[in-house]
């Protein structure tokens, strides 16, 4: 079996999930905390689970240096490409429970948004304008603006698919989530630029099916565990995705790795200063807009 090499931090970097969850989590946490004494005890109890399924992760001990990449495009290829990605769901897809469960909303209507929305940050958004009693009109916009980006992660990975029929192409683009994209972007890299809908399909089936698992056990613990705020999980997903950039620059030789810390540079400046005009959700979609602009222009520059 062809493997290919991926630096071993991606075992731990991608243990959480989505870019605005946790953030917008943490800021809506202040109007429906109520803190249990059992909390932490349980939620201890938790970590050492989650803990121990990191333990099949495999990691530069088990594998000589490096997390392995697989350059095939199977269903068993995905799902070990997946692994540490989905242990993350299950991370954030329990915190998303919590608040749910926190803000006054039953088991099943929880698990009835993950199965329908299936989107981290639009979830939490929606949990907070339902408590807040806003119009529908303004909770669809809303949901729509903070799920904007993927229409153009999959511009990008529509490429790749075009030999596919239709209903595939739709099947892929309505379980696409921003590391099942990454990761996608990643597998390039060690595929020979190409993607297959098999391992594509898989590795979106899985984060689903994980997401919803996360949710459930979130949403039952939810009595039990209403502060996820005071444990740390605010910076999850910050950590997983510095993960996810650094194999993307340290495993994509198309492009100079020069090149791609200019684009960052300016990625983050102009975040940084756009967040003083410009709302959050918006402002993701203008500069990653402005950085693909700079990047074509920069790759076309130096070639």
């Amino acid at each position: 079996m062809n493997l290919s090499k991926v630096n071993s931090n991606s075992c731990l970097a991608e243990y959480f999930f989505d870019q605005n969850s946790l953030h917008i989590a943490e800021h809506n946490l202040d109007n429906i905390s109520v803190y249990t004494s059992q909390g932490p005890l349980v939620l201890r109890a938790l970590f050492h689970l989650v803990l121990k399924l990191h333990k099949f992760c495999p990691t530069s001990s088990d594998l000589k240096g490096g997390f392995y990449l697989h350059s095939e495009l199977t269903s068993r290829s995905a799902l070990h490409d997946v692994l540490p990605t989905v242990l993350g769901y299950i991370g954030i897809g329990i915190a998303f429970g919590i608040v749910s469960r926190a803000a006054g909303i039953s088991v099943l209507i929880t698990l009835l948004i993950s199965t329908f929305v299936y989107a981290g940050s639009a979830q939490f958004v929606l949990i907070t304008m339902l408590v807040n009693h806003s119009p529908l009109l303004s909770i669809v916009f809303s949901i729509f603006l903070v799920n904007a980006r993927i229409m153009l992660m999959s511009t990008t990975l529509s490429p790749y698919f075009k030999q596919e029929p239709t209903w595939k192409n739709i099947l892929l683009g309505t379980f696409l989530t921003d590391e099942s994209f990454a990761l996608g972007m990643n597998k390039l890299n060690y595929t020979n630029r190409t993607l297959g809908f098999t391992w594509l399909n898989t590795v979106n089936l899985a984060a689903y099916l994980t997401w919803l698992t996360g949710t459930g056990m979130g949403a039952l613990l939810g009595s039990l565990i209403t502060e996820p705020n005071k444990f740390g999980f605010q910076f999850a997903i910050t950590a997983m995705f510095i993960g996810l950039l650094y194999l993307q620059v340290i495993s994509d030789k198309t492009i100079q790795i020069k090149l791609q810390v200019e684009v960052i540079l300016f990625v983050l400046l102009l975040t940084y200063f756009g967040m003083a005009f410009i709302p959050g959700n918006l402002l993701i979609l203008v500069v990653t807009l402005l950085g693909c602009m700079l990047g074509v222009s920069l790759k076309h520059a130096h070639n």
